[in-house]
């Protein structure tokens, strides 16, 4: 500012000494040049000043997505059970028990009791229990890996209390004649450590189902 000011006081001095036009002009056009000059310098230590910022900002964003990427965890894949990689044992009824949160199951020495496993999670996914009863049978599926979905979907009318839990099944009995009936029950227990599905069949005389008496004989709140 100074500076402009010293040269803008000589050249109204030296204005007022020369009077040609011609003079005039080339004084005018020196200070004009100078200025002009100093404008385009200040203009493009702006530019390199927020270019600076700019970059500074970028370099920031970086840093942090570099820090922060690493604690991103991966959404979990869900398992995949696929049935050929199941296979079939034969199990003591002390295993299932000891397996099993909530109840306990009592039957004789002749019911079949499978335990399936998965081979590629080296994972146990749930027992079969197989229960003959006369002409018709009772297959019990209990489900004690959590992350196994087994399909099982009815619409379920009753229920009878074992402990504190829910048995909740359905039952549709046909009478074939006036003296037997075919009857068919469908049925669950859930909790949150395994799920107890049962698929009940046979005949029976009359238009009674036997299926809860049977329920109590086999199964109890441990």
């Amino acid at each position: 500012m100074k500076r402009n000011k010293k040269i803008q006081e000589i050249a109204d001095y030296s204005l007022a000494e020369y009077h040609d036009e011609k003079t005039k002009n080339e004084l005018k056009t020196i200070i004009q040049s100078n200025k002009a000059a100093k404008e385009y310098k200040l203009g493009k230590r702006k530019k390199l000043l927020v270019s600076s910022l700019v970059s500074a900002a970028v370099i920031a964003i970086i840093a942090t997505l570099i820090t922060v990427m690493p604690l991103i965890k991966p959404a979990q894949e869900s398992k995949q059970y696929l049935s050929s990689n199941q296979i079939l044992t034969d199990v003591e009824l002390s295993s299932l028990n000891a397996d099993l949160s909530y109840f306990v199951f009592d039957v004789n020495s002749q019911t079949s009791i499978l335990k399936v496993t998965d081979t590629f999670y080296n994972e146990t996914l749930y027992y079969i229990i197989s229960i003959p009863t006369g002409i018709g049978g009772m297959e019990i599926n209990i489900i004690t890996n959590r992350d196994y979905k087994f399909l099982f979907d009815y619409q379920y009318d009753k229920k009878i209390d074992i402990g504190e839990f829910q048995l909740n099944y359905c039952e549709d009995i046909k009478q074939d004649d006036n003296i037997s009936s075919l009857t068919t029950v469908y049925g669950e227990i859930k909790t949150d450590k395994e799920n107890i599905y049962f698929e009940y069949t046979d005949i029976v005389l009359g238009n009674e189902s036997n299926f809860v008496d049977l329920i109590h004989q086999i199964i109890k709140r441990k």
